[in-house]
């Protein structure tokens, strides 16, 4: 029987405690370190610290979505993205700066509508959601606004014998692969999200 899969890091808490301690005992081991080792190791660590800084400030407002060397270049198909849509806001935003009046939709309207009731009059008054998790939003709104999380998502469950999916939103997700956006948000190399222009109008 296959293990219970979970997709958060709040599930890793447990992990928090152990690398704590490890970090307390490398911290120890600096100070007894040679004066030599010792500036050694504080200038690998400002370097990092310099190399983290640089890519928040390069990656803002979406620098939550990081992960290291290690993770590996299929970020996209290995990792979460932007599970809690905290990215929404800049989509949105950018939307409204860049095209102008027009209605969206998403598989995650619920994000779309928590951000446009808190966005400024200049983003609120631009952009609309054209429905509430229904296909006849979908069949009106002018851009799709796809989180390539749940995309990934409903496209690996689509042939599932369960789906929190319906049938249409895992259509929309396999049409959309083979669509080119004319929006992309990144963090690093990750691409959380992707605007397209309706195909269905």
């Amino acid at each position: 029987k296959k293990p219970v899969f979970y997709n958060g890091w709040r599930h890793m808490y447990f992990l928090y405690p152990v690398l704590i301690f490890m970090a307390i005992c490398a911290v120890k081991d600096f100070w007894d370190m040679s004066k030599h080792t010792r500036v050694c190791a504080v200038t690998v660590l400002l370097l990092q610290l310099v190399l983290s800084v640089g890519f928040i400030v390069t990656n803002h407002p979406l620098e939550f979505s990081y992960y290291n060397i290690f993770a590996g270049k299929n970020l996209n198909t290995s990792w979460d993205g932007d599970y809690w849509g905290v990215g929404m806001e800049q989509v949105l935003t950018s939307i409204a700066e860049e095209i102008g009046p027009c209605s969206v939709m998403s598989t995650e309207s619920v994000f779309v509508k928590q951000n446009l009731e808190k966005a400024p009059e200049e983003v609120s008054e631009k952009v609309s959601l054209a429905g509430w998790y229904d296909w006849q939003g979908f069949l009106n709104c002018d851009y799709i606004i796809s989180n390539t999380f749940y995309r990934k998502l409903s496209l690996g469950k689509a042939e599932a014998e369960w789906s929190p999916y319906t049938v249409e939103e895992a259509a929309l997700s396999y049409t959309l692969e083979s669509l080119e956006p004319i929006m992309s948000f990144k963090c690093g190399n990750q691409t959380l999200y992707e605007v397209y222009e309706n195909p269905y109008k």
